[in-house]
């Protein structure tokens, strides 16, 4: 029988994150791994045939997939997820299986057609709409193209669901428990690689130690038979490349790592939907804010969405556009969207975003301490296309909000551009969580980090499944396309291990 494990790599969080416990045991680590002790790992290494690091969207689909018993192909797996941090802007990640998509909205968004033809026309076969549409159209609610609010996101008990839940809920964890490992609160300091093969480099396993300081100091091992999967997102997976020696040369050497594989795409091309929030103030009675400051209203809004499913709860999907590739989009939110409280009002927000945006950042390690946040600059704007883009559509924003007051509708400016649109533009731009393109899929001189199959380049046993791995950001969010990165690899996997 194959085995899988899924660890659950945590960074030191930059700030409080969402957290929970688990409806099932899991590992301790020193049951998923077995303890180095000087230098060695002692004998009867904890050996798996696949090793996930990464708990988030797609760690936890793949988890689920790999850990299906089918044609007598089955696997046991353990479970890492990382999260990190921040450069002027707050940067959240989720401190809990199921990442970031437990503390983002959970919307779910697929975007056009469009974007993924884009990945495709750069030198990636496979990756094209044709190809990837029947995953989107695995979820039978929903058109493969559309935008999808939260009662579709929702299970018959009204329950949002992350992909934690949705992919890996504890009945299904308890029902595979001989072939799916979970273990949490685990660090993965690198990925163990073997270079004396004449085949080349060689992943092997993953060394990994305790978040808990009161368990400092203590060092774990755990083998991988066929492949070593890093599904820790767009800031977790190029720091733990950057921590087993792939990166850029010159960075490497800068902080004292070997080098093993000098690539040059690691960690760089970062981007992230970039928006910015005008806020207004609106009658309480026009906003779901209400339902902070009066229990009956949450009483009697959820009657009506248990009955006739017509609330402040329910959205239907919106159909999206199988062809058009829009730049901005103005989102209407009645709510606050700002970083700030503000207590006992009815907020109404105008988010401008940039969807398909041109600027890009890059992750960088701040030093080889693998407990460390790693230096993430967003460059938000730093391209001037995007700046003019921003400025335009908050004029635009202003321009819908002083239409809504000519209508007579109360709308009072809370936190909007004094006249100053283009200092806002650059003080009030902030993240959409949306982290991509680190690892993204390419040719090596693109600069790429891994193949058209996942695989780093110039490494054997070792891929990367999440959104860093894609060529450019969708103009969507990004839950949905990590889900069917992870289901498209599945496949593969299923099919290599069927021809052995």
């Amino acid at each position: 029988m194959a085995r899988t494990a899924l660890l659950r790599h945590l960074p030191r969080p930059p700030q409080s994150m969402s957290s929970f416990s688990q409806p099932f045991s899991v590992l301790s680590l020193e049951e998923a791994g077995t303890q180095i002790h000087a230098g060695r790992s002692a004998p009867g290494e904890c050996t798996y045939d696949y090793i996930i690091v990464g708990g988030g969207t797609a760690g936890c689909y793949l988890t689920s997939r790999l850990s299906l018993s089918e044609d007598s192909w089955a696997d046991r797996v353990p479970l890492i997820s990382s999260k990190p941090y921040r450069d002027g802007t707050p940067i959240l990640c989720g401190k809990a299986l199921g990442g970031t998509s437990a503390i983002n909205c959970m919307f779910y968004t697929r975007g056009p057609p469009g974007d993924h033809n884009r990945w495709e026309e750069l030198g990636n076969p496979g990756w094209g709409y044709k190809d990837l549409e029947p995953y989107f159209a695995n979820s039978p609610s929903v058109p493969a193209a559309c935008y999808v609010r939260h009662d579709v996101s929702q299970d018959g008990s009204m329950r949002r669901h992350s992909p934690f839940h949705a992919f890996l809920p504890a009945k299904v964890v308890q029902e595979r428990r001989g072939r799916l490992s979970i273990c949490t609160n685990a660090l993965v300091t690198r990925v163990e690689l073997a270079t004396g093969d004449a085949k080349g480099v060689q992943a092997t396993g993953v060394r990994f130690q305790a978040t808990d300081f009161r368990k400092a100091g203590k060092t774990y091992n755990a083998r991988a038979r066929r492949e070593v999967v890093l599904c820790s997102g767009a800031l977790g997976s190029p720091q733990i490349l950057f921590l087993s020696g792939i990166g850029p040369k010159a960075h490497l050497e800068e902080k004292g790592i070997p080098v093993v594989r000098d690539l040059p795409g690691v960690g760089e091309h970062l981007q992230d939907h970039i928006v910015a929030p005008l806020t207004f103030e609106v009658p309480m009675a026009d906003s779901p804010h209400e339902l902070e400051a009066s229990p009956l209203k949450v009483v009697k809004e959820l009657t009506a969405h248990l009955f006739t499913e017509r609330s402040l709860f329910s959205y239907p999907p919106l159909p999206g556009s199988h062809h058009d590739c829009l730049d901005l989009q103005i989102m209407p939110a009645p709510n606050n969207c700002t970083d700030h409280d503000i207590p006992r009002a009815g907020l109404f927000t105008l988010i401008v975003g940039l969807v398909r945006p041109r600027s890009r950042g890059r992750v960088r390690l701040a030093t080889r301490n693998p407990c460390a946040r790693p230096d993430v600059t967003l460059g938000f704007l730093c391209d001037a296309r995007d700046f003019s883009l921003m400025r335009k559509g908050m004029r635009l924003a202003l321009a819908l909000a002083t239409d809504m007051r000519a209508q007579g509708y109360p709308l009072s400016p809370l936190n909007v551009p004094d006249g100053a649109v283009d200092d806002d533009a650059r003080a009030n731009v902030r993240t959409c969580y949306h982290y991509t393109s680190t690892c993204r899929m390419g040719a090596e001189d693109a600069p790429g980090v891994v193949d058209a199959a996942l695989r780093v380049h110039g490494l054997r046993g070792l891929r990367v499944y999440d959104t860093s791995v894609f060529p450019v950001i969708v103009g969507a969010r990004t839950m949905p396309p990590a889900v069917v990165v992870a289901e498209k690899r599945a496949d593969m996997i299923k099919e290599a291990r069927r021809e052995e």
